[in-house]
């Protein structure tokens, strides 16, 4: 994804690499996007004065007839109506949360995606063997954790927590990145994988738990886009991990509820026909070009993580 000024305007835009979209945003400069994507809301004070910003994809407006949604965050309100522009309403003083993106400009940014047919996913995709794999979740169910492992195989990473997923000219599902860093928890399975020699600096996250990674495209290990041709899903492990990871084949219904939860369920609403009727195109073009899996991980992801995810990639 690539962030520009418009020159002339007060507008910065939001382009994919992959996946054909542009988005522009009045109200805000390149330079703050850049840094709100780099998960540094804080320091970037993105909310310093009281304005408005505008999100508006690069596609005639269809309005709907319905009044406005209308939904206030900690750091700012954001305004909806299907098949137009959005707006974030911001208050002096407000403050986005460090490491993650202003809940406000996501809802809009996501609505706008989503006229595009465009899914802004809570997920994970990951490059091991010959299989690009998007990966679905709730938090602590291993994403993150499985990401590391792959670090650690000689995998690549698109991302650990949020990415962008479309389908292309084709019907291929492609996935962008959409935060330019990965988290992880502190817990004995990153200790152990870091400590495996990954080669990669984490830095502490203030006083939370959890340890950032900067993804440097420098780097082999990360890339900004990634074809999908399978599907994990992974729920949180009950009474503890077991010592052998398994993978079973999943339901098409099962698949569409969690790719439901991983992306903005509001948009999927009917709220929202315009984006409901993209979001599904694109999330039945995803179900029918992809095989699909549940997978448990084990202790073994951690002790031998080349190992398990070659086998669970073959499976």
């Amino acid at each position: 994804m690539q962030v520009s000024r418009v020159p002339g305007t007060n507008l910065a835009c939001l382009r994919g690499e992959a996946l054909p979209f542009e988005i522009e945003l009045q109200g805000i400069d390149a330079s703050t996007l850049e840094q709100l994507l780099k998960g540094r809301g804080v320091v970037c004070r993105w909310a310093g004065e009281v304005g408005r910003v505008t999100v508006a994809a690069m596609t005639p407006e269809t309005p709907d007839s319905r009044a406005p949604f209308t939904h206030r965050f900690a750091d700012g309100t954001t305004v909806l109506r299907s098949g137009c522009a959005a707006h974030v309403d911001l208050e002096a003083n407000m403050q986005a949360p460090e490491y993650l993106l202003p809940p406000a400009l996501n809802l809009a940014l996501a609505q706008q995606w989503a006229r595009l047919g465009l899914m802004a996913l809570h997920a994970a995709a990951i490059k091991v063997a010959d299989r690009q794999v998007l990966v679905l979740g709730p938090k602590a169910s291993g994403k993150s954790t499985l990401c590391l492992a792959a670090l650690v195989a000689g995998g690549q990473i698109l991302s650990d927590d949020l990415l962008l997923l479309g389908l292309d000219g084709a019907g291929q599902p492609v996935g962008e990145r959409l935060r330019q860093f990965m988290m992880v928890r502190d817990c004995w399975a990153s200790e152990q994988l870091q400590q495996r020699g990954c080669g990669l600096e984490f830095q502490r996250s203030g006083a939370r738990p959890k340890q950032v990674l900067p993804m440097d495209l420098r780097q082999q290990a990360f890339v900004p886009t990634l074809a999908i041709n399978e599907i994990w899903v992974m729920a949180r492990p009950r009474g503890g991990r077991t010592a052998i990871s398994e993978k079973h084949p999943v339901r098409d219904e099962e698949l569409l509820v969690q790719l439901i939860k991983a992306a903005m369920p509001l948009l999927f609403s009917t709220r929202f026909p315009l984006e409901h009727a993209a979001l599904m195109t694109t999330a039945q073009g995803l179900i029918k070009a992809c095989p699909a899996y549940r997978v448990h991980t084990g202790t073994d992801l951690v002790e031998q993580p080349a190992i398990t995810l070659e086998r669970l990639a073959v499976i």
